[in-house]
């Protein structure tokens, strides 16, 4: 079983880009113990002026509640997508913990049905800040005033006295030790498309090598095979090599690149026998 992270960058491969379910009720909670003023997950958003993400927004899916998973494994991820789930958007950042009701947040104002989540702690940073501490200092006066008063009945002499206080406040930077915990969030966005609204296969190219020249042969193989799906009926399955999309035939990336960006365009599927 890969980890966590492998399951994301595999995803996001298949994108283009570089069993549990919790549905949203009273989380709303965590948003704002978490740091929901600041929505990372949608900073961090990506893939949202993509073509293909513009191919599946067009698809008219019916509102429904935003679910969340966690997933352990590459296959938690392919079973997703075989289910009729189609990634459009990927958030990944390093930070303080940012609350999945942030990351629902963003799902709702890109379309989004489903996030598949990992969070997983990095590391504690430490750092020093500046407390500023009000200081108050207080003064006192007093003394003794001697009064002479003269009249008609002569010269008369007084001795009074006198007193107050005065209080100055200052603010003082103390240097505070802070820490706080850093964890790597990665969120994969995706829609529920019904299965009769394009073919069903969902194409998996591999990472480009630095070597790869421009017209290098590549493996396109079938990822998954959406359940329900014409592809489904016409026999495909994971792992086939793909060699032709509509009668075009796929071997490298310029002949892939109009379908992996538009899968719903992929309307016949021929692979190797």
């Amino acid at each position: 079983m890969k980890n966590n992270l492998q399951t994301i960058n595999r995803a996001n491969r298949f994108l283009g880009n570089n069993p549990m379910v919790k549905p949203i009720g009273m989380l709303s909670l965590l948003c704002v113990l978490s740091g929901c003023m600041t929505n990372r997950y949608e900073e961090y958003y990506v893939n949202k002026d993509s073509a293909y993400y513009d191919a599946l927004n067009a698809i008219k899916t019916p509102n429904q509640q935003v679910e969340l998973k966690i997933a352990t494994s590459e296959e938690d991820v392919i079973n997703i997508i075989e289910d009729g789930y189609l990634p459009i958007g990927v958030s990944s950042f390093w930070a303080p913990y940012n609350g999945m009701t942030c990351a629902v947040d963003t799902a709702e104002k890109h379309g989004a049905q489903l996030i598949l989540f990992d969070i997983k702690f990095k590391k504690t940073k430490e750092y020093t800040s500046v407390l500023l501490l009000p200081s108050t200092s207080t003064s006192y006066t007093y003394g003794t005033v001697n009064a002479t008063a003269y009249g008609r009945g002569g010269t008369t002499f007084g001795t009074g006295t006198y007193s107050g206080t005065t209080s100055t406040t200052t603010l003082n930077a103390v240097p505070v030790k802070r820490s706080v915990d850093i964890y790597t969030h990665n969120a994969l966005y995706f829609k529920k498309i019904d299965p009769k609204a394009f073919y069903g296969i969902v194409p998996f190219i591999p990472r480009r090598l630095p070597t790869e020249s421009a017209d290098a042969i590549v493996p396109v193989t079938v990822l998954g095979v959406v359940h329900g799906s014409k592809a489904e009926t016409d026999g495909f399955k994971r792992g086939q090599r793909i060699i032709a999309i509509n009668g075009v035939p796929i071997s490298n990336r310029k002949s892939i690149a109009q379908f992996s960006n538009s899968i719903t365009s992929i309307k016949s599927v021929e692979v190797a026998q």
